[in-house]
């Protein structure tokens, strides 16, 4: 299943849920949704998706990676730098902009056992009334479709060639490095 395919199934479970937008933080999952894997998690990075499009908030260590990468409409950057400050310096800043646009008492969907209770309080402030989408990801990753089955298997050969190879080179008094 493709990423278009995964973001349509999502859409529709939002839609049935009445949920306005998604906010996904676990990089498992963004990486499941939008085809982006981070370099390096020391940063808040957030994959939104709506009824019409699908972004990310990276921090500008991402930024060129983001656009290579990542299947998404729109990428918006936050640099941690005074200097940098006019184009944000959290990923607040992005995030409360694409919030505004958003109906207040709206549903937002975010991963429950993934967001901080502050976070989840951030945005009951806001007016949102938060709704878990966690658990229908994870249910949408735990059923392989034909390309990621094929994928398995050849992880699992490679594993088996590296294994053999490790026993092969095995001997008394060797470690492992």
């Amino acid at each position: 299943m493709n990423t278009i395919k995964r973001i349509e199934i999502l859409r529709n479970y939002m839609e049935s849920k009445n949920i306005e937008i998604a906010l996904i933080f676990e990089p498992d999952n963004q990486y499941y949704i939008s085809g982006f894997k981070a370099i390096s998690y020391t940063r808040p990075i957030v994959t939104v998706l709506t009824k019409e499009k699908i972004e990310l908030i990276v921090p500008g260590l991402e930024e060129e990676h983001a656009k290579e990468d990542a299947k998404v409409d729109n990428i918006y950057v936050y640099y941690e730098i005074p200097e940098m400050a006019r184009y944000g310096i959290s990923y607040k800043d992005h995030l409360n902009s694409i919030l505004e646009k958003v109906p207040g008492g709206s549903r937002i969907g975010v991963e429950k056992d993934i967001v901080s209770a502050n976070f989840s309080e951030y945005l009951t402030e806001k007016g949102f009334k938060v709704e878990d989408i966690g658990a229908k990801i994870f249910r949408m990753r735990y059923v392989k479709d034909k390309e990621e089955v094929e994928l398995l298997r050849i992880a699992g050969h490679l594993s088996d060639i590296a294994l053999k190879g490790s026993l092969d080179a095995a001997r008394v008094g060797l470690s492992e490095m």
